[in-house]
């Protein structure tokens, strides 16, 4: 992706990571290297990172290893920390044509080109077909939802649950946090994209407190209850957590019950905000019918288990 800006920036008459390419690059003024930035940039391939060109790289200084290897070694800043991913995160970047499991496998191993093509299958295996269902209506099939699925967890659920455990043995607390409201995919269906549910920034109304933003011309909106109620409570709980590092406070207005992941051994606890709201075990007793259904022991264990974080390369 790097090789795509300096080809079009003229300073690929050496070698890429050379300083010769480096000193071209600096040289040039801020609107030609713009314009070869917004010239190269590709959110619609797979291969090129879903848009994601600008990415980090061990330097020895910023980031001395790579973050696997620094959350193994307690090599970082002991802070509470709390992550949020939506319901359905990725279905808004997951093509729209995924029609059968070969399209799933060929998604994926042009996304991660460190994955042996078995542990590519042994991933999709882990997502049983019979688990999703197809949209008729909106011409998304079964294996559409099941491939953003593996997405939303690939990129935004495990990823921070990672993270977060390796703080939590350090002595940090942490929360997680997982969202099923939300009032985009009406209007997603106006704008020509139905059948995509709890997507990717769906959370902004209610941590930003500004539902009235979304009463756009030319788009439905009619928030419920549940979204009014959001609106205050989990702006309350983010504002409350970055003042006083938590969450939920019983004499003011935010999320009721918004407890840490890990104060039950060999248990992983996540709030669900929405509807069903409440924190809820990922499994077992006390476990939310819904967040039980994801597997999502099971699947952590497969992404974060060493052989893949080698393959997932960070």
């Amino acid at each position: 992706m790097m090789q795509r800006l300096v080809d079009a920036s003229g300073c690929n008459t050496t070698d890429l990571n050379s300083n010769d390419t480096i000193s071209c690059l600096r040289q040039l003024d801020y609107d030609t290297i713009s314009q070869a930035s917004f010239d190269t940039y590709d959110s619609d391939e797979v291969d090129t990172n879903q848009g994601d060109s600008w990415m980090p790289v061990v330097d020895d200084d910023f980031l001395p290893a790579p973050p696997s290897q620094l959350l193994a070694e307690n090599r970082f800043a002991n802070v509470t920390a709390m992550a949020l991913w939506m319901e359905n995160d990725m279905q808004l970047y997951t093509p729209t044509d995924i029609s059968s499991e070969q399209d799933i496998f060929d998604f994926y191993r042009a996304f991660l080109p460190g994955f042996t093509d078995q542990s590519i299958t042994d991933m999709i295996a882990l997502y049983p077909s019979a688990d999703f269902q197809e949209n008729s209506a909106a011409n998304l099939s079964s294996q559409f939802y099941r491939s953003a699925q593996i997405f939303r967890d690939l990129l935004m659920t495990y990823p921070p649950i990672h993270f977060g455990e390796n703080l939590a043995r350090a002595g940090n607390v942490v929360y997680y946090i997982s969202q099923n409201a939300s009032l985009l995919p009406a209007m997603l269906a106006v704008a020509g994209e139905p059948g995509l549910e709890v997507v990717h920034t769906s959370e902004f109304p209610y941590t930003f407190g500004n539902l009235s933003h979304y009463n756009q011309s030319g788009f439905p909106f009619e928030p419920t209850a549940i979204d009014y109620r959001l609106e205050k409570e989990q702006a309350g709980s983010w504002a409350a957590f970055t003042y006083v590092g938590q969450p939920s406070l019983y004499t003011k207005k935010t999320l009721q019950g918004f407890g840490p992941a890990y104060s039950e051994a060999n248990q992983t606890a996540i709030f669900i905000a929405g509807a069903n709201e409440g924190l809820s075990n990922i499994d077992g007793e006390g476990a939310s019918p819904a967040l039980a259904f994801q597997h999502l022991r099971a699947r952590c264990g497969f992404f974060n288990s060493a052989s893949i974080i080698q393959q997932l390369q960070y």
